[in-house]
């Protein structure tokens, strides 16, 4: 990997415009040897991922499975925005995946969030080996959903509310949660078995103790407050299990010593740390410490100014962590001007001498007018070296200036599908 610290990461707007037959040239180059077409490291799961990241079903199949506690609960009547079920197919991401998208308050969303994980743990609970590994995979995906939905949340009403040592010791218990159910998702991915040997930590009054806080901190908010409108991401732009899993591998692969810190750029990249962690442990490797930066809150019109690394750090953490490390690997869903990833490096502390990037996905040929749009840039083709993305973005062909989108308004292809899948299956339910 290249140590990007003493290189330009984003270049500014202008040079792109000017250099754009060069720049273009070197991008097409990039995206030559990304992979379009992914393909499944278990090959007895091929076919059962839905073109929208959701694992899927048929329908004759279903109907076929021994009635567990696995299958009786997929079948509820009040599981129902669990699944879009169409005619031939059930898919397992229905409106309560995207809790971010309802119609709904952001009380109810809590109660929403939490009320489902408290019934999916209780089943997890009851898996048998025998038990079927589509839903199985299904039911992780939903739990990993949620926990990384609220470790978002979380973060954003602390920055608000502060930390208390309450908080801070329940915070600790929901990290060793997202990382055992990350484990058990991932691991259920290579093999396709379903595995029993769960040793999930005692998490119930921690989900508890952060139900009561999330309740408490919604509340107090007022109509002024930049947090009053949503405080849960509606889509998560790096969630197809195929990438995040081949994402995981490849950055595995790669030697990094254990003074390294790997960095999640919220929110895209929120799942990533856990997910590298993950694969490391089942090569052996050893596990390496994970922060969370937040330098961009626009889902929800934040005008916060991030002018230090404290105030992009999750505020569970002080500045002071940083100071462990010699090494930093920042990971992200996709990079396209690279100013984020620039401000970042410029954030970090001088006792970090070598940062490296990863991202799962790239596209910066049909981007020109957003690339040079004012104080947007490009990305520096230089520190792609060595596959530094893995497959190319679904964004749109830009035509103007003034907006991201293409002619039709839409800015990313597989959002647009997700939104209009859907709309289309819970009218009454999604915005």
């Amino acid at each position: 990997m290249i140590n990007i610290k003493s290189h330009k990461v984003n270049l500014p707007s202008k040079v792109i415009e000017k250099c754009w037959e060069v720049y273009s040239q070197k991008y097409k180059n990039i995206e030559s040897s990304l992979n379009a077409s992914p393909g499944f490291l278990n090959k007895e799961l091929e076919g059962k991922i839905h073109s929208m990241g959701g694992f899927q079903i048929r329908v004759s199949s279903f109907k076929g499975l021994p009635k567990d506690s696995l299958t009786s609960y997929f079948s509820l009547d009040n599981t129902n925005s669990l699944v879009i079920k169409l005619n031939t197919k059930w898919v397992f991401r229905g409106a309560d995946y995207y809790v971010g998208m309802q119609k709904i308050s952001n009380l109810q969303k809590v109660e929403l969030i939490f009320s489902r994980l408290s019934e999916m743990l209780e089943v997890l609970g009851e898996i048998k080996s025998s038990s079927n590994v589509v839903l199985y995979l299904s039911l992780l995906d939903h739990i990993r959903n949620y926990v990384l939905l609220l470790l978002y949340a979380i973060h954003q009403c602390a920055r608000e509310r502060g930390v208390s040592k309450d908080a801070q010791k329940h915070y600790l218990v929901l990290l060793e949660l997202i990382e055992q159910i990350e484990s058990s998702y991932l691991g259920g991915l290579i093999t396709a078995k379903v595995s029993t040997n769960r040793d999930y930590p005692d998490s119930m009054n921690s989900l508890l103790f952060f139900r009561n806080y999330l309740r408490e901190t919604v509340s107090a908010f007022g109509k002024s407050n930049r947090l009053s409108q949503d405080i849960f991401r509606r889509i998560r732009e790096a969630d197809n299990p195929i990438k995040i899993l081949d994402f995981a591998r490849n950055v595995s692969g790669a030697y990094l010593s254990r003074d390294c810190v790997l960095i999640g750029v919220e929110y895209g990249g929120i799942e990533l740390p856990f997910a590298v962690n993950t694969y490391r442990q089942l090569e052996g490797k050893s596990k390496l410490d994970v922060l969370t930066i937040n330098l961009s809150s626009y889902s929800i019109a934040s005008k916060r100014y991030v002018d230090e690394i404290g105030d992009a750090l999750s505020p569970f953490y002080t500045t002071k962590i940083l100071e462990k490390y010699n090494t930093a690997l920042i990971l992200e869903d996709s990079i396209t001007t690279g100013r984020t990833v620039e401000y970042l490096c410029n954030l970090l502390p001088e006792n970090i001498r070598c940062i490296y990037f990863r991202c799962i996905s790239f596209t910066n040929t049909n981007r020109y007018h957003h690339l040079t749009r004012f104080e947007h840039g490009g990305v520096n083709p230089f520190i792609f070296d060595r596959s530094t993305a893995l497959y190319p973005s679904t964004y749109t062909k830009t035509y103007t200036k003034k907006r991201y989108t293409n002619k039709s308004g839409v800015f990313d292809k597989e959002k647009n599908r997700i939104i209009k899948m859907q709309k289309d299956y819970y009218p009454e339910l999604i915005n």
